[in-house]
């Protein structure tokens, strides 16, 4: 699901610094390099503690608080780094230009390494169903040797730009899957694009693990050849969760979280994995209610459980809920106003748009605390 420049005020974090009033960064959270190596033990609830596993929570602003706030709260629960999406045309804006409208690499420069927050990159070429390269790239294929070389270059810019941050993961693209579905030559063209690009990426980013994301539900349906085939040149599996059915007729039960971890965990047996996005909408115009997606905030710690030495982080949406202007941004974006869309959109956070938390807060929150993720430090 989305996250763009168009929701600053309530998607994405403000960032107080000196030179700069507002920025725009996600909150996610940190995991260790050594993935093959988690050293999760049983305790005496019957959970399976932490271990080098990663809890995180993508933290946007309230009506009534700022980031700084949101995120002291998010870090007492277990946060501890920063998950930071772009499109890549809000990089390079023209040919060869990096004049972005908020340099939002530049704040994460400035500000997160004082507070040892580790950064998970997204940069997305492809954003759910859009294609979104600079304007003059967009009759090329992606594949084209000057997209490659351009987006190789924008990389070099970005580098210059986030010298001090810690890199955890780089992810190349977003729910690709939706823009590429049952189409097999936008699959050759966007798997040719990332195999070159990924080790460029690698060279480029040494610290980090490279990844490019997919839907869960491309691990059961028809293109699963395909994405096997595309993260042969990722270092980890990156995945985007929301158990609805079709069309967003409605949600599906909390009981079906374990199945679909587990599908992923074997549909490519030998890498490890990220839930880049998690979430469960309360609605009950769509099935659902508070009290379900407390349900399956629990019933996803506890899959988490079983895969614990596979699934190295889960990133919950959101901490608050989004506000009818910000849905308004986000129906303009995706082209799609439906009420199913804004219903969805606009009950995933934890807590409602005034900082009333929802049933799913304490629970992410105990759940949390059972596995040693909470209490992280704030200083």
């Amino acid at each position: 699901m989305a996250r763009t420049e168009l929701m600053t005020r309530y998607i994405h974090p403000a960032i107080p610094i000196i030179i700069v009033s507002l920025g725009v960064i996600y909150g996610a959270l940190i995991y260790s390099n050594k993935h093959d190596s988690i050293a999760s033990q049983t305790s005496r609830l019957g959970v399976t503690t932490k271990g080098s596993r990663v809890l995180s929570m993508d933290v946007n602003v309230g009506k009534n608080r700022d980031f700084n706030e949101a995120l002291t709260e998010a870090r007492h629960a277990g946060v501890a780094t920063v998950v930071l999406p772009l499109d890549w045309n809000q990089i390079e804006t023209a040919r060869s230009t990096f004049l972005p409208k908020t340099n939002f690499l530049a704040i994460a420069n400035a500000y997160y390494p004082a507070l040892q927050m580790p950064v998970h990159l997204i940069i997305r070429p492809i954003h759910t169903n859009q294609k979104v390269v600079p304007a003059d790239l967009m009759h090329l294929a992606l594949d084209d040797p000057q997209t490659i070389n351009r987006f190789e270059r924008m990389l070099d810019w970005v580098a210059s730009q986030i010298q001090n941050v810690d890199l955890k993961s780089l992810v190349i693209g977003s729910e690709v899957d939706i823009f590429l579905w049952g189409d097999p030559v936008k699959w050759k063209t966007w798997t040719r694009f990332y195999s070159t690009v990924a080790p460029y990426a690698r060279r480029k980013f040494p610290g980090a693990l490279i990844s490019c994301e997919t839907t869960q539900a491309a691990f059961s349906g028809p293109d699963i050849e395909r994405v096997r085939r595309l993260h042969q040149s990722s270092d980890v599996i990156g995945v985007s969760y929301y158990p609805m059915e079709n069309g967003l007729r409605g949600v599906r039960l909390p009981s079906v979280v374990s199945r679909d971890f587990a599908t992923v965990v074997n549909a490519i047996p030998q890498k490890p994995i990220i839930y880049y996005q998690i979430g469960y909408p309360s609605s009950p115009a769509l099935g659902s209610s508070p009290m379900q997606q407390a349900a399956f905030v629990r019933a996803a710690f506890r899959a988490w459980d079983e895969h614990a030495n596979r699934i190295l982080m889960l990133d919950f949406q959101w901490m608050h809920e989004i506000p009818e202007v910000g849905l308004d941004q986000y129906a303009e974006y995706y082209d799609n106003d439906t009420w199913k869309f804004r219903e969805f959109l606009g009950s995933l956070g934890f807590q409602s748009w005034s900082g009333k938390p929802k049933p799913a807060w304490d629970v992410f929150k105990n759940e949390a605390a059972a596995r040693g993720f909470g209490q992280t430090s704030t200083k």
